[in-house]
This record gives structure tokens, C-alpha cells and sequence, in this order.
């Protein structure tokens, strides 16, 4: 089937013209979501622990927006 070309409505169809970018694959969502929920654990219990779960939501965001914006300068000046 590799060998074999893709035929379209007009015709066979041209190659992809671009290449698609994905993400590593990433902790940082799921570090998020704890940190939401110690946030609201420690709404309910001790504003302690709400801040230490504010702390590392803010530590863990700092974390992932530096991880993206080194993932996007490393990419082609055609994929900006």
C-alpha cells in the first residue's frame, strides 16, 4: 500500500507540503491538576497547605511556560 498512490477526487494527490509539531510528552499537566487540588484542599482546611499548593501551581506554570518557549525556539523559522 506504501507503494500504491493515493488517488483523489482529480486525481492522485500531491505529498504533504509541511510536517506536523508535537509536544514531548509532559508531567506538567497532571503536576497542574495536584496543584489545583491542594489549592482547594487547603481552602477547606488550612491556608497553609493552600499555600504551599499556590506555590507549586506557580512553580510548576514557571516550569512549563520555559519548557514550551525552549520547544518553540528550537523549531524551523517556518514554523513560527
Amino acid at each position: 500500500m506504501a507503494d500504491e498512490e493515493i488517488q483523489g477526487a482529480g486525481g492522485p494527490l500531491a505529498p504533504p507540503s509541511e510536517t506536523v509539531h508535537l509536544p514531548d510528552p509532559s508531567f506538567q499537566p497532571i503536576l497542574v491538576a495536584f496543584a489545583v487540588t491542594v489549592i482547594l484542599f487547603g481552602v477547606v482546611k488550612s491556608w497553609i497547605i493552600c499555600g504551599f499548593g499556590i506555590l507549586l501551581l506557580l512553580y510548576v506554570l514557571a516550569k512549563w511556560i520555559r519548557d514550551v518557549r525552549n520547544d518553540i525556539s528550537d523549531l524551523p523559522l517556518e514554523h513560527h
